[in-house]
């Protein structure tokens, strides 16, 4: 915009017309030359799946706990659930629950239903 009010101002109306026109023309110009050397350029030949797992499953696995950081002396129990309620098998560690997010989406949409009945009845 500004190329454009700078042109119009010292050149006049049409001449800026062209210049920005021009310009554009040239942007994609450049943007169609790179696109066209990126599609010839060869794809990158990465080993096949079966080579990739045959390596994978060939390596050994050696893990070293005390490397990893883990103490395997203080590893936390899960705790025991004692508790007879029926929400007992939902609450997690930190006592909150764990509501499914299907049940809360279904809740939302009967709670905005509810409260668009509500208005249009009142």
């Amino acid at each position: 915009t500004a190329l454009f009010r700078w042109v119009e101002i010292s050149y006049g109306l049409f001449t800026a017309f062209a210049v920005v026109g021009g310009l554009l023309v040239a942007l994609a110009l450049i943007c169609a030359v790179t696109a066209a050397v990126r599609l010839r350029r060869p794809t990158p030949q990465y080993p096949s799946l079966s080579s990739r797992l045959r390596v994978a499953i060939a390596s050994p696995v050696v893990r070293d706990p005390i490397a990893d950081g883990i103490d395997p002396t203080a590893i936390p129990l899960a705790p025991s659930s004692t508790s007879s309620s029926p929400m007992a098998g939902l609450t997690n560690a930190l006592g909150r629950v764990d509501v499914p997010v299907g049940v809360a989406v279904v809740a939302l949409l009967l709670g905005v239903a509810a409260l668009r009945r509500r208005r249009r009845s009142a």
